[in-house]
């Protein structure tokens, strides 16, 4: 064989093993490798995505099936991204200048308190978004930033086995970093655009209950209503400084509590007007109705209206006396079984039952209270009617 042919030769021999080499590498990177089971928990989420108010912050939260979640902050002029371990629930304050958010425990930490019977609690991030800081308060249940940003208000946890329902609530002044505590808060509400928080006080042994307004920009403090019972269902009127809350009235010849109304309008004046509707003496609506907490407190836009709800109020059945033996106390002291009894003739299944039981526990007759006049009118004829306010709600 000449020089020339054993050239061409080896010349054919690389070039058709690299042409398979090649092949053989393409068909390679073309195939996926197969998914282990490791992956299975890296499978990630998009959700929850928010923009500052002044559109230069991005907050989104990043949900895997392992439970290794984090919140995500991209400054968008600069790209810049900060990541939050375990970060949910993001708020932004109104001047852009603060990111509060919580933060949940890991599932191994969460797991273990549970195996040991300890509780579970969030804790609170707060980003200082012009400077970068960042804080954690540990074991806060809730946060709400005034509308205008200059505080922040945080709920903490219940105390172990206290039967009240109030916890300890902090304001934080953002600028300062100076906090204001106030115990046995069941309920607060900052005024919309405005500087008060409304608080209700809710103390074991109902001692000190009452409804309280807080300005924190001169730390001024009033008690606005006190009395041995619950409250519930704070609402501020959108944009204004009227106030409306319900006091728990309980009676013994009737299954459920009634309630009554507590407004007050221009609570900036130094002498607000008060305005009270009494249970018992309910008029333009059936005898026995009680007020209920279940249907929120609305007040119409020019606040000359509050519209609550009312249901049918159902006296508490008489005792019998039954003669006992030794046979049916031991009988009575039997826990109940737990044997849920279906009929194929049933419409529903057990569960779609319970539902409809609740919601239609729920239901109730929309009143409108005319403020000025003290007028009482309820709206609908049947509580299967569905009522639905108007703008303006006039």
């Amino acid at each position: 064989m000449s020089l020339l042919q054993l050239y061409k030769t080896l010349s054919l021999t690389v070039t058709f093993c690299t042409t398979v080499a090649l092949q053989t590498f393409a068909q390679t990177a073309d195939v996926p490798s197969p998914v282990t089971p490791e992956d299975y928990g890296k499978w990630e989420t998009l959700r929850s995505g928010m923009l500052s108010p002044n559109g230069r912050w991005l907050a989104y939260e990043v949900t895997r099936v392992n439970e290794e979640n984090e919140l995500r902050v991209r400054q968008l002029d600069t790209d810049v991204l900060t990541v939050m371990p375990f970060g949910e629930g993001v708020s932004f304050s109104s001047d852009s200048r603060w990111l509060a958010y919580g933060i949940k425990m890991s599932e191994s930490e969460r797991k273990k308190r549970e195996k040991q019977k300890k509780s579970v609690r969030n804790n609170l991030g707060l980003l200082n978004l012009v400077t970068g800081d960042s804080t954690v308060v540990e074991e806060v249940a809730s946060f709400i930033f005034r509308d205008d940003g200059a505080y922040l208000a945080m709920e903490r946890y219940p105390r172990k086995d206290q039967e009240s329902k109030g916890v300890d609530l902090v304001i934080t002044n953002l600028s300062t970093g100076i906090k204001t505590n106030f115990g046995n808060v069941s309920e607060y509400a900052w005024q919309e655009d405005g500087a008060m928080l409304a608080m209700i006080i809710d103390a074991e042994g109902q001692a000190g209950n009452g409804i309280q307004v807080f300005d924190p920009d001169t730390g001024i403090l009033r008690t606005l209503d006190t009395e041995t019972t619950r409250y519930t269902g704070l609402s501020w009127r959108e944009k204004e400084d009227d106030l409306a809350v319900l006091r728990e009235r309980e009676d013994d010849a009737y299954e459920e509590a009634t309630h009554v109304i507590l407004a007050w309008q221009k609570l900036d004046d130094k002498n607000p007007t008060k305005l009270i509707l009494n249970p018992d003496t309910l008029s333009g609506v059936p005898q026995n109705s009680r007020i209920i907490e279940g249907q929120k407190l609305e007040w119409s836009d020019d606040g000359d209206i509050l519209f609550f709800g009312i249901r049918d109020r159902e006296k508490m059945p008489k005792e019998e006396k039954v003669e006992t033996d030794a046979d049916s106390m031991a009988v009575d002291a039997l826990e109940p079984a737990e044997v849920l009894v279906w009929h194929p003739k049933d419409l529903q299944v057990i569960p779609e039952q319970k539902m409809s039981a609740e919601r239609i526990r729920r239901r109730n007759f929309l009143v409108a209270w005319h403020l000025k006049t003290d007028r009482v009118v309820r709206l609908g004829k049947e509580l299967t009617e569905p009522v639905t306010l108007v703008p303006g709600q006039r």
